[in-house]
């Protein structure tokens, strides 16, 4: 939709001038074509031109402001709903254009192809509304005294049902085309593509771009080991990756995106339209695009993104509070922070722990030093999670296996669910047959993840001391590090605790902390130092304080 003063040159201007008279009519110029590809040939020219050719020879004054719908469609009445010539119909209505005005349009198909009802009513409501339509390959003038001509009003209505044909026959035409091509998967027709590939010049596939590959591959590798799309996208940006998108820069956005495209995967769903909207047909096409992702590591990633869920967005670039998001202060359960202090008295890296009661001056609960409070803590935190934590053959194999199934439960049930939704609204038998396979894919990818689930759990007390050695010494390795070298194992073992833990409560004064194991109702206790309070915590006369909202589901039995 478009508001344009006449396309013409200096000369062509010139010729086509008019000298009116200060009482002569007002006449606006329409022009539309339904196909972007038209603005590169002489539809707009010829349509202006003509416009001011009539009102030269009718004394009329045509305005500069010339209303057009370039490559908008007046079969389904686009143009007369959102179009230029809807903002012409409301000036009409809302008497900014006045009665006695001219509209000039090149052939009344230009104003409508719809069915010939709307089409009708079109042409009443303007002349009704005092606006004088012309038509100008065939001259005729339509206003109130010419529409209630009985012959001239049949003509007319024949006229409309002849472009509305047309243009059925042509959407028909174009349909069977297209289904043709669809039933032979033709590359040529379908899909725009995504930002990282490009079609073959002979019109037979798609080639991936220069380095997009590498790229993408990157963003699930990070993902997979626990780093955000924002930090994924300042590392693109520093070290210059090539952005798969239309934009030379990553956003923010850009690697979340990514993660959830099936067409990393080389899958492309059809759609078709229906109505004025486009929906999926229930087909999914293999291997259509370049793969540039394995399925397992599209999964992978999804089970990542989706831990990191009821996470809050990290605040350190470097990934150094592992404990982001599910610790809570022992004295008052709200949130601890780790607060990194620096200045000359302080040492490089130094942080405390602290509540975030006490740093908004509402508590007066104790702080302490991280690294203290990390090296008594963390080992212990490990060893009652090792299963989660430690990366033996064994248990990598395990839980790479049940991440996937529960990426690949969550991600049919959802697909099930939309195609469910769009059964609802029209029945097809394309799409109850993709109902029945994702459900039946989401059934069995559940039933695979409770048994995965289950041989993890045994398996952490079947690992030797050394196994659990090796990850203790492995985690504390990266959480001891004050640079950002080992951020990506950092970001890692934030995810493995997350996963074990709902909630980690820490008392720092008295040097004890009690979590609450994920999916378990049971509280292990982890004593941090020699203190005579650990007979408290076995002896239950320390008091848990209330869980956040979120967390009180998993709120053990007093």
């Amino acid at each position: 939709m478009t508001f344009t003063t006449p396309d013409l040159t200096a000369n062509q201007h010139d010729d086509l001038s008019v000298s009116p008279t200060a009482t002569a009519p007002v006449a606006f110029s329409y022009v539309r074509f339904s196909h972007g590809r038209q603005k590169n040939g002489d539809s707009v020219r010829r349509q202006l031109a003509l416009s001011r050719e009539y009102a030269d020879k009718h004394g009329l004054q045509l305005q500069e402001l010339t209303y057009s719908d370039l490559g908008l469609s007046a079969f389904r009445g686009a143009n007369i709903e959102r179009g230029a010539l809807a903002a012409f119909i409301k000036a009409v209505e809302d008497r900014s254009i006045r009665r006695g005005s001219y509209l000039l349009v090149e052939n009344f198909d230009r104003l409508s192809r719809a069915e010939v009802h709307v089409a009708l009513q079109l042409l009443l409501r303007l002349v009704s509304a005092g606006i004088v339509v012309v038509t100008l390959m065939d001259g005729k003038v339509w206003n109130e005294q010419t529409v209630a001509d009985t012959t001239n009003l049949l003509v007319t209505i024949i006229f409309m049902a002849r472009a509305h044909d047309e243009s059925l026959g042509r959407s028909k035409r174009i349909r069977e085309i297209h289904q043709a091509k669809r039933a032979r998967r033709d590359p040529a027709i379908f899909g725009q593509g995504p930002a990282w590939v490009a079609r073959k010049p002979d019109g037979s596939g798609w080639d991936l771009k220069p380095g997009m590959a590498e790229s993408i591959q990157r963003v699930f590798e990070l993902s997979i080991q626990g780093v955000g799309s924002v930090a994924i996208a300042r590392m693109a940006n520093a070290e210059g990756w090539v952005a798969p998108a239309k934009v030379p820069r990553w956003n923010t956005t850009l690697p979340n995106k990514l993660l959830r495209n099936r067409a990393v995967l080389g899958e492309y769903e059809p759609k078709e339209v229906r109505g004025a909207t486009r929906v999926s047909t229930g087909e999914v096409w293999t291997d259509y695009y370049p793969r540039v992702v394995e399925e397992d590591t599209f999964l992978k990633a999804q089970a990542a993104a989706h831990n990191r869920l009821n996470l809050p967005s990290r605040r350190d670039a470097g990934y150094h509070n592992v404990l982001q998001g599910f610790a809570y202060c022992g004295h008052c359960g709200q949130t601890l922070l780790r607060k990194r202090k620096s200045g000359a008295k302080n040492a490089v890296g130094y942080a405390q722990y602290m509540c975030s009661g006490r740093h908004c001056g509402e508590t007066q609960c104790p702080t302490v030093a991280a690294r203290p409070l990390e090296q008594r803590l963390l080992p212990n935190l490990v060893r009652n999670a090792v299963s989660e934590v430690a990366r033996t053959d064994r248990l990598a194999v395990l839980r790479d296996l049940l991440d996937t199934k529960e990426a690949e439960h969550r991600d049919a049930s959802k697909a099930a669910e939309r195609i469910l939704t769009m059964l609802q609204s029209a029945s097809s038998p394309l799409l109850e047959r993709r109902f029945r396979e994702l459900d039946g894919k989401a059934t069995a990818a559940g039933t695979e993840a409770e048994a995965l689930r289950a041989e993890l759990h045994a398996s952490q007390g079947t690992l030797c001391d050394e196994d659990v050695d090796d990850a203790i010494e492995k985690a504390m390795a990266a959480v001891l590090d004050v640079t950002d070298q080992h951020a990506t194992e950092r970001a890692a073992l934030r995810d493995s605790l997350a996963r074990a833990y709902s909630a980690v409560w820490v008392w720092p004064d008295k040097m004890l902390a009690a979590t609450l194991a994920q999916g378990r109702r049971e509280v292990v206790w982890v004593p941090l130092g020699a203190e005579a309070s650990i007979v408290e915590a076995l002896t239950g006369q320390l008091v848990l304080p209330p869980l956040p909202k979120h967390l009180r589901a998993h709120q053990p039995d007093a």
